[in-house]
């Protein structure tokens, strides 16, 4: 008998896919799986593993018994979901006709999506903007879940947009952790330390779900004069990342951690969410993966290795 499926997952797989990721649903045991666009192509082209990361090795297996699969089913992606007009059907529903006309301002032109979310966060509407975007989620995962026939139970009010998820890995991860490594590997299996052979960095969690990340080469160098250039405002910028938001979902069973983006260095993070792969290698060492990014015209894969300072007596109480 084919498990019932979590319509409030659904929605979470939705809400964290990119343009270089898809994800998929087993029809008879409701389980979740995101694979990304680079895996999905080595998988297809039946690749020579030999020379990948072995994480990257098992991203690929993996992804070769999803796509080997008819039980695996690809949810809407983010080209069928058109998260435009959902911004665009928010932005008339506002009863404020100024606050409406200044949304539907914000997503005509160049830079609507990156506009619209800085609307939203200038006018203290972010919060809402969440609701209304999870709700459509919602519909959009009912009926693709009715086209195919899967039977699923309406818990999205159990965990409403936004909020930190009230799971128990959260307060495990409560802390401070250092930064002890960072790796970038290209698909051609080419890795480089972006910031050098010794990071340095600083991870704050709270048992709550608060998150701040700050991190990037240990030997950044001064401006030579007060009025930096433009060569050394960019090399700081590459030298240096900082993020901060919340964190929304932590699955252990799928490895995977999402973030709510509230400011980051990136202004095109803010006001988005954030998926990494959780890898817990023991009580005081995580590793964080992202998805596929692209980067110089190459698909790269980050990862971040984190240790919790102090150890064990590191650890927030909740």
């Amino acid at each position: 008998m084919a498990a019932t499926v979590s319509l409030r997952s659904v929605i979470d797989e939705l809400e964290v896919q990119t343009d270089s990721t898809i994800a998929y649903l087993n029809r008879e045991t409701g389980d979740l799986c995101t694979i990304g666009e680079e895996e999905a192509r080595l998988a297809e082209d039946e690749a020579e593993l030999e020379g990948l990361p072995d994480w990257q090795r098992d991203e690929v297996n993996r992804a070769c018994e999803v796509l080997d699969s008819e039980e695996w089913l690809p949810l809407p992606t983010s080209f069928d979901i058109h998260e435009w007009a959902i911004m665009d059907e928010f932005s008339r529903a506002i009863d404020d006709p100024d606050l409406s006309d200044e949304l539907l301002d914000a997503i005509r032109g160049a830079g609507a999506f990156r506009c619209f979310r800085d609307t939203l966060h200038r006018r203290g509407i972010h919060e809402s903007w969440y609701s209304y975007k999870t709700a459509a989620l919602g519909q959009i995962a009912a009926d693709w879940l009715d086209e195919h026939g899967i039977s699923y139970a309406r818990d999205v009010a159990a965990a409403p947009a936004c909020r930190p998820a009230p799971l128990a890995r959260i307060p495990w991860l409560a802390g401070c952790w250092d930064l002890v490594e960072c790796a970038f590997t290209a698909a051609d299996g080419r890795v480089r330390a972006p910031w050098g052979a010794a990071p340095t960095g600083v991870l704050l969690i709270t048992p709550s779900g608060e998150i701040a990340a700050h991190g990037g080469r240990r030997d950044r160098a001064p401006f030579a004069d007060e009025q930096a250039t433009a060569a050394e405002k960019q090399q700081a910028y590459d030298d240096y990342f900082s993020y901060y938001g919340r964190i929304l979902r932590v699955d252990d069973e799928a490895g995977t951690m999402v973030t709510a983006v509230d400011g980051a260095a990136n202004p095109g993070w803010i006001g988005g969410k954030q998926l990494r792969y959780l890898d817990v290698e023991d009580d005081d060492t995580i590793v964080l993966r992202t998805p596929p990014l692209a980067l110089a015209g190459r698909d790269i894969i980050g990862r971040m290795t984190w240790r919790r300072r102090g150890g064990e007596a590191g650890r927030l109480a909740s």
